[in-house]
């Protein structure tokens, strides 16, 4: 991306908005902010925003978690509050593109995605076509995507395809 300045605040509130400047990327997870909060980190010289969003696990503090319990995997073994979840599942997946859809609106210019290791945890076929259709669609927007936690996935991707270029920029 070529960020000389970034900074990651993911857990901090639309308060810290007015603390900050002059930054080229900076991470935030834009769930808690409104557009206007997006709009005035702009206008105090951020020049690129990315939202951290969560495609592979649930968080029990997320206003949604209740309705995907049944889909998911397994305890998150040292984040008590989180549990792995079955990409593969078509309510999952709509219910992670209207997330990115809400952020996207928001104004955010890429996302800082988490816990695609969801299919180290899962190595199975349907996991790696959920992870790849969630990701699709979230490149299909023109928006930048980061991968944190998925290198398992992302090699594997690689492998098969010969570019993770549909799927992430980085």
């Amino acid at each position: 991306d070529g960020a000389e300045k970034y900074i990651v605040l993911i857990g901090e509130d639309p308060e810290i908005t007015e603390k900050l400047s002059d930054i080229d990327l900076l991470v935030i997870d834009a769930e808690y902010f409104s557009p206007n909060d997006i709009a005035r980190l702009r206008e105090n010289g951020i020049r690129e925003i990315y939202s951290y969003i969560n495609i592979g696990s649930i968080e029990s503090f997320r206003s949604y978690d209740t309705d995907f319990e049944k889909y998911t995997l397994g305890a998150y073994e040292n984040w008590p509050e989180e549990k792995w979840i079955d990409v593969s599942a078509p309510e999952w997946q709509a219910c992670t593109a209207s997330r990115v859809d809400s952020l996207v609106q928001k104004g955010v210019d890429g996302f800082f995605i988490d816990n695609c290791d969801v299919y180290y945890y899962a190595p199975k076929k349907d996991i790696f076509e959920g992870l790849t259709v969630i990701l699709k669609n979230i490149r299909s927007l023109g928006k930048a995507v980061i991968i944190n936690g998925g290198d398992t996935y992302v090699t594997a991707y690689q492998e098969r395809y010969g570019s993770a270029e549909d799927i992430m920029t980085g």
